[in-house]
């Protein structure tokens, strides 16, 4: 299979967008000490602060930044749109070193796994098609088959896709200093309320959880948004056994990406 088939800059937006790190800027509230010559009812309901409330744009970055550092896993959402090159992502991943989910790209879709440092996918029949080159008794013998990916420059791409560390904390740029910024209207996603945060060149919005926790729900950019849900559940995945044979691809090589 050559390189060239698949979209491997497809990390390069998505290292722009994920790079845009906007944090809340709280509502101060007013105190005030009044004397007063009278007891005060206090028999009314308590009024609680709404969160984020009187936290500076850096102690909202610094509570984003611990909660998706501490995170064990998450479910990744995405679509990218690159060089009208379309590129959809549905993943669960963890620091455990496992992932599991589906890529769709131009070709078609594909599920993957990824366990003990080893990459498979199972493509679709228009995706294998595809790999097939037109061979069509090659595609009928492979289907069902799992393809274990080999890493290398040409394959970068879909180790990366697995990678949370990627994907959350290298793209976020977490331990930098963060300013410029300010919250904008947020709006549902993955079935939570959020609060907008917004670089000052308003270039990208990051979407925070609105209950006060920190946790990243969503990343939207021109070319590019995603939806964060289900953190710290367990990914459980297994390696496929039924593989396609090593012989049968030959990665990284012009030409058909099958050796006769």
């Amino acid at each position: 299979m050559p390189g060239g088939r698949f979209p491997t800059r497809g990390l390069g937006l998505l290292t722009a967008v994920l790079c845009v790190a906007a944090l809340l800027s709280g509502c101060e509230l007013e105190s005030r000490n009044v004397v007063q010559p009278l007891p005060q009812d206090t028999s009314g309901p308590i009024q609680k602060a709404k969160p984020y409330t009187g936290m500076s744009p850096a102690q909202i970055y610094a509570l984003l930044a611990e909660t998706t550092q501490d995170a064990l896993s998450v479910q990744v959402k995405a679509t990218q749109v690159e060089d009208d090159i379309e590129v959809k992502i549905n993943l669960q991943v963890s620091r455990a070193g496992r992932a599991r989910g589906t890529i769709t790209l131009p070709e078609g879709t594909m599920q993957v796994r990824f366990v003990g440092g080893e990459f498979y996918f199972l493509p679709d029949r228009q995706l294998l098609d595809d790999i097939a080159y037109g061979d069509r008794v090659w595609a009928e013998r492979m289907t069902g088959l799992w393809i274990r990916i080999p890493e290398s420059t040409d394959t970068r791409f879909f180790f990366d896709l697995t990678d949370m560390d990627i994907l959350l904390d290298n793209l976020l740029d977490l331990e930098r200093p963060q300013r410029g910024l300010k919250r904008v209207k947020g709006k549902e996603m993955g079935g939570r309320k959020t609060v907008g945060l917004r670089t000052a060149r308003g270039t990208g919005t990051i979407y925070v959880d609105a209950d006060g926790s920190g946790r990243l729900i969503g990343v939207r950019e021109r070319g590019y948004h995603a939806v964060f849900t289900h953190w710290n559940k367990k990914v459980p995945v297994k390696a496929p056994t039924e593989l396609m044979p090593e012989q049968e691809m030959d990665w990284g090589q012009p030409g058909p990406g099958i050796k006769a």
